[in-house]
C-alpha cells in the first residue's frame, strides 16, 4: 500500500475510534440515566466565576504541560531531522516503546487523584500523604522493571517497529538512554496530580512551566549543541532529573503548611484519646434546636443541673476517631454545603461515611447511660430507644438574629443570613438522614420557645424531666 494511504488509513482510524469511544460512553450515561445520583441537564448548568476559577486552576497546568510537551517533540523531531531519516526514525521509534512503562506511571498517578483529593477534603492528611507516597513507589518500581527491560531486550524491542539495521543500532542506543528518564518523569507527575487533586493550581501550574518550559527546551538546544543527536535524547532525563528537586520541594513547602495548620487549629484535639463520660443508666435527652434559640448553652445548663454527661463537639471528636476522617469536617457536613446542592452533598460517599461513623457514636453514646445529646438527629438516630426524650428548641427569628449579634459580633444582615442559611442547611440535613420534616412537632416530646429566657428554658425543662433522670 502507498505510503500516503498508509498515513490516511491511520488518521482514519483515530478518528473512527474517537467516535465509537463517544457513542459507547453516551449509551451508557443514557443507560444509567435515573439511576446515578449525577445528572447533566441544561438546567443545572450556571456560570460562576468562582466555579470557572477553579476548573482553570487545577486544568490548566495539564493542559499546558500537554501543550508544552508537544513543542518540546516537535523541537525534538526537527533538530533530530537534522541528523538523517534513520535517526529520526530510531528517534520516533523510541518515544513510542517508552510511552508503555511512562502511561503505566501516569494511570497509577491518575488513579490516586480521587483518594487524595477524598482525604484532602476529609483533612486527613497523613492518609493523604500515604496514597500518594504508594502511587509514586510503585510507579518507581514499575520504570526499574521496565528498564531492566529496555536495557537487556532493547535490540529485540526496536526489531518490532523495524527490521532494518542501522536503524535497530540507532535506537537501540537511543531506547536505553531515553528509558532512564522513566522514574523521574513518574515521580514528577505524581506531584503535579497530587497538587491538582488538592486544589493546588498555582504549585502544579509552576511545575508544569518549569519541567516542559523553562527546563527542557532550553536544555534540548543546549545539549544538542554538546552531544547532537544522543543529547537530544538525554535532554529529557536531565530536565526530569532537575524537576524532581524543585517537585519535591513544593510538595514538602505545601504539606509542611497543612501540617501547621493543622496544628495552629488544635488537630492535637482530633487525635487526642476522646472517650465516653461516666453516666448511670437512665433517660437520654436529645436537643435540636434553631440557630440563634442558644439550644447548645440550654443544653450544657440542664446537664449541668441534671449531673450527667453533655455531647456537641465531643460527639464529632469520637466519630472522627471511628472512621478516620477530620473532627472539623464531620462537624462541617451539616453546615457549610450550598443549600441547592445539600441534599446531593449529602449523598456523596465520604459524606455517608461520616453520617454512618456518626450515627454509631450517638448509639454508643446513648448505651453509656443517661446523657444529654445536641444536634445531628440524633432524634431520629435513637429512634428505636425507649427511654429518650426529644426536645426541640426554636424562638422568634427576631430573637435569633439579636442572640447571634450577640455571640458571633454579626451585623443584622449578616445574622439574619447566618441564621436562615443554618436553619435550612439543618433541615436538609434532617431530611436526608431520617425523611422526616426538621421541627414537626410530631417529632418531639418537648417545644419549647426559648425566647423566655436562657434560665427559664432551663428550668422548664427540668421541671418536665423531673423524676425521669
Amino acid at each position: 500500500m502507498p505510503a500516503g494511504n498508509e498515513v490516511t488509513g491511520a488518521a482514519m482510524a483515530t478518528l473512527l475510534s474517537n467516535i465509537i469511544s463517544f457513542v459507547y460512553f453516551l449509551m451508557i450515561y443514557f443507560r444509567l440515566r435515573g439511576k446515578s445520583i449525577l445528572s447533566i441537564s441544561p438546567k443545572y448548568i450556571r456560570i460562576e466565576k468562582s466555579y470557572i476559577f477553579n476548573v482553570f486552576a487545577i486544568g490548566l497546568p495539564s493542559a499546558l504541560t500537554a501543550m508544552l510537551a508537544n513543542i518540546a517533540n516537535i523541537i525534538k523531531n526537527n533538530l533530530t531531522s537534522g541528523y538523517g531519516d534513520i535517526e529520526l526514525a530510531a528517534f520516533g521509534i523510541v518515544m513510542k516503546a517508552d510511552m508503555l512503562p511512562l502511561n503505566i506511571g501516569m494511570g497509577l498517578c491518575q488513579g490516586m487523584m480521587p483518594l487524595v483529593a477524598y482525604n484532602y477534603a476529609a483533612k486527613n492528611y497523613k492518609r493523604m500523604k500515604s496514597f500518594a507516597k504508594t502511587a509514586q513507589t510503585w510507579g518507581i518500581i514499575i520504570a526499574g522493571v521496565c528498564i531492566l527491560v529496555f536495557q537487556a531486550f532493547a535490540p529485540q524491542i526496536i526489531w518490532l517497529f523495524i527490521k532494518d539495521e542501522a536503524t535497530i543500532s540507532y535506537g537501540t542506543v537511543f531506547l536505553r538512554i531515553a528509558c532512564l528518564s522513566t522514574p523521574f518523569m513518574i515521580v514528577n507527575f505524581q506531584k503535579i496530580y497530587c497538587l491538582q487533586a488538592m486544589g493546588k493550581g498555582k504549585e502544579s501550574l509552576l511545575l508544569g512551566i518549569l519541567r516542559q518550559g523553562l527546563l527542557a527546551i532550553p536544555i534540548i538546544y543546549i545539549m544538542d549543541h554538546f552531544l547532537q543527536v544522543y543529547g537530544i535524547v538525554s535532554a529529557q532525563l536531565i530536565s526530569d532529573a532537575i524537576t524532581v528537586i524543585f517537585a519535591t520541594m513544593i510538595f514538602r513547602h505545601v504539606y509542611k503548611k497543612l501540617q501547621d495548620e493543622i496544628t495552629e487549629n488544635g488537630d492535637a484535639a482530633n487525635n487526642e484519646d476522646v472517650v465516653l463520660k461516666p453516666s448511670k443508666k437512665g433517660v437520654i435527652i436529645t436537643i435540636a434546636r434553631e440557630h440563634g434559640s442558644s439550644g447548645k448553652q440550654i443544653g450544657k445548663l440542664v446537664a449541668s443541673r441534671l449531673g450527667i454527661p453533655f455531647y456537641y463537639k465531643e460527639m464529632t471528636a469520637l466519630a472522627a476517631q471511628e472512621s478516620g476522617l477530620h473532627k472539623e469536617f464531620i462537624s462541617e457536613i451539616n453546615s457549610n454545603s450550598p443549600a441547592t446542592l445539600h441534599s446531593l452533598y449529602l449523598s456523596t460517599d465520604v459524606i455517608q461515611q461520616a453520617i454512618v461513623a456518626q450515627n454509631n457514636i450517638i448509639r454508643k453514646i446513648a448505651d453509656n447511660g443517661s446523657c444529654i445529646i445536641v444536634g445531628r438527629a440524633a432524634d431520629y438516630v435513637l429512634r428505636d430507644y425507649e427511654n429518650v426524650v426529644r426536645i426541640f428548641i426554636h424562638a422568634p427569628e427576631e430573637y435569633k438574629i439579636k442572640r447571634v449579634m450577640e455571640i458571633y459580633g454579626d451585623s443584622a444582615e449578616e445574622a439574619k443570613k447566618n441564621v436562615r442559611k443554618s436553619d435550612n442547611a439543618r433541615a436538609s440535613y434532617y431530611k436526608n438522614i431520617s425523611g422526616q420534616t426538621w421541627g414537626d412537632r410530631n417529632n418531639y416530646e418537648l417545644i419549647i420557645d426559648s425566647s423566655i429566657g436562657v434560665n427559664e428554658t432551663v428550668e422548664t425543662i427540668c421541671t418536665y424531666l423531673k423524676g425521669r433522670v
